[in-house]
């Protein structure tokens, strides 16, 4: 439970004024009753005098602590209200592979293989490749912090993760085959080996933390890192009716994952 320290100050004030106005307001009627009974010296020590002393002092005990019942309750109510602004985690959604925005199926892709007798083989020409540093979406937390004068620690610990597939474009079929022969290409290019999905639960056990600042609404994203490339995929046929070889190439863009895991952060602030 947190509290602004200018509110809390603010209910510990009200608790001491209206504590010490009660205590003053029952000084002054036992002074008062006090002062009637030297009109009467009998009666300042009656036993009726004393038991209406002790009943004001009564009265004034019950006021105090029902005072500090109820600011003990503002308290309290102003503590649950902090509580309810603690940061929310939400989780992103599955993505699968797409081909050329598509979501890949079965029989997705893009030409019809001609007529041909046999493939010989399918090389990947990678011309680029490079780190994306934002590549899929695994978390977000967020915090309102604008109503607070503080700084705020945002914190956020993956519990869960979704599969998430890769991205490819071109006018090609995206068989195995051809998927095979970019992975190749892309290591050979980059370095580094790659592939095509994030696996339920990858992500899980990955902490980070931002600091939000004072009246601010601030964001804290987790992505995978991803690495895209653009190239030539090169078919190599041969043809019983030509009696030899040729080849057809074909332009693709395609965004992967490397196979080690890479997670990066991002913190956006808002007013």
């Amino acid at each position: 439970m947190q509290l602004q320290r200018s509110s809390l100050f603010h209910i510990l004030s009200q608790m001491y004024a209206l504590v010490n106005y009660v205590d003053k307001l029952a000084s002054y009627h036992i002074k008062l009753m006090e002062g009637n009974a030297t009109m009467n010296t009998n009666k300042s020590n009656s036993p009726r005098f004393n038991k209406r002393r002790r009943r004001v002092v009564s009265r004034a005990i019950i006021s105090s602590v029902s005072a500090l019942l109820l600011l003990f309750s503002s308290l309290s109510s102003a503590g649950a209200a902090s509580e309810k602004k603690s940061p929310s985690v939400t989780y992103a959604p599955e993505s699968p592979t797409t081909i050329n925005g598509v979501p890949e199926t079965s029989d997705s892709g893009g030409r019809i293989t001609p007529m041909l007798n046999y493939k010989v083989s399918t090389t990947y020409n990678a011309s680029t490749g490079y780190p994306v540093q934002y590549f899929k979406l695994i978390a977000t937390a967020t915090h309102d912090n604008r109503n607070s004068a503080g700084l705020f620690k945002l914190g956020l610990k993956i519990e869960q993760s979704t599969s998430q597939g890769s991205e490819f474009s071109g006018n090609i079929e995206f068989s195995g085959e051809v998927k095979v022969a970019i992975f190749a290409g892309i290591q050979s290019k980059v370095g580094y080996s790659v592939k095509e999905t994030r696996s339920y639960n990858e992500a899980v056990g990955w902490n980070g933390t931002m600091d939000c600042p004072a009246y601010k609404y601030c964001t804290f994203d987790a992505f995978y890192e991803g690495v895209a490339s653009g190239g030539t995929v090169v078919e190599k046929w041969y043809s019983d009716s030509l009696g030899g070889y040729y080849t057809n190439s074909y332009p693709v863009n395609v965004k992967v994952h490397p196979t080690a895991l890479k997670i990066n952060s991002r913190s956006t602030t808002s007013p």
